[in-house]
């Protein structure tokens, strides 16, 4: 057991700037290099027994933030709630001055707008409307769409929410980038995959697809609640995210995949491997709906 002052408990469970723990005679330079401490950034350190994740690194960050920087993009939107980034991600910030650089940060240096930012869980961070523009404006398409989906439904922002953001962004960089990707957006998504497929499915020209459709039988009871689907066709798609090794839930799935065939509906599955060639999954739905479409009009 190392000596009580190695261990203070002022910095127990806490992330701190290790030159105000040696100025605080907390802690010695040689004590602060010890495996009881992590190094996070230059002179960011947190107790070893915290969880390493990309939260504990945020925290780590904004004790770095110069005057009126936030954090943004999805490091934001890992605070909010919405996807979870791996801890070695870049901590992205927003910041009216330039500083750094400083490893495992990614600073976006413009204004900051007051009407963007917020304080939450002790962190500055910005809304979670700038967050997906951020992010919708930086990332990928299928990257983008999924943590914005992820973010408005975990923070309740509509599509209207979505693009009026953007409409106040008109003259920044990457705005056109982040239409596109923002128009493209539904809160109703509930997992990433499923976003992925249904922009994917939109990108191919294929008709728009209700997400979280409730299929209910004749006399209105609940059947089931289907990833994606066209209830005119009563066509629609389920994500398998892994086979279901246990016997009960198979037995629950193959009852509610007949439910559904008994009251008219096509069921179509995608797999994790199906993922991996968008542009063939593509294809075979819209084959898929094709037959089912041609089958209603005989």
């Amino acid at each position: 057991m190392p000596p009580a002052a190695s261990y203070p408990p002022e910095l127990r469970g806490k992330v701190f700037l290790g030159s105000a723990a040696i100025a605080g005679s907390l802690l010695t330079r040689r004590q602060l290099s010890r495996p009881r401490w992590r190094r996070l950034f230059r002179d960011v350190y947190a107790d070893a027994a915290l969880p390493v994740d990309h939260l504990l690194f945020v925290r780590g960050a904004a004790l770095r933030l110069p005057t009126g920087a936030v954090i943004t993009g999805r490091s934001a939107a890992h605070v909010w709630g919405a996807l979870v980034a791996a801890a070695d991600d870049p901590v992205e910030i927003w910041s009216p001055t330039a500083f750094g650089p400083v490893k495992g940060l990614r600073v976006h240096i413009s204004p900051v707008r007051r009407a963007c930012v917020r304080e939450y869980r002790d962190l500055p961070v910005c809304t979670p409307a700038h967050a997906a523009w951020e992010i919708a404006r930086t990332s990928p398409l299928f990257v983008a769409v999924e943590w914005v989906d992820a973010l408005a439904r975990r923070r309740r922002l509509s599509c209207a929410d979505l693009e009026a953001h953007c409409a106040a962004h008109v003259a920044d960089r990457g705005r056109q980038r982040a239409a596109t990707t923002l128009r493209l957006a539904d809160p109703r998504a509930e997992s990433p995959p499923e976003s992925r497929v249904r922009v994917a499915l939109a990108v191919g020209g294929l008709p728009p697809c209700v997400p979280q459709f409730v299929v209910c039988d004749a006399d209105g009871y609940f059947i089931a609640r289907l990833d994606l689907a066209w209830p005119v066709l009563r066509f629609g798609i389920e994500y398998d995210g892994q086979w279901h090794a246990d016997r009960d839930q198979l037995t629950r799935d193959r009852h509610r995949l007949r439910a559904l065939n008994r009251a008219g509906w096509v069921v179509f599955h995608v797999t994790r491997d199906d993922l991996r060639d968008l542009g063939r999954l593509v294809a075979d739905i819209r084959d898929a709906l094709a037959r089912r479409a041609a089958d209603l009009a005989r």
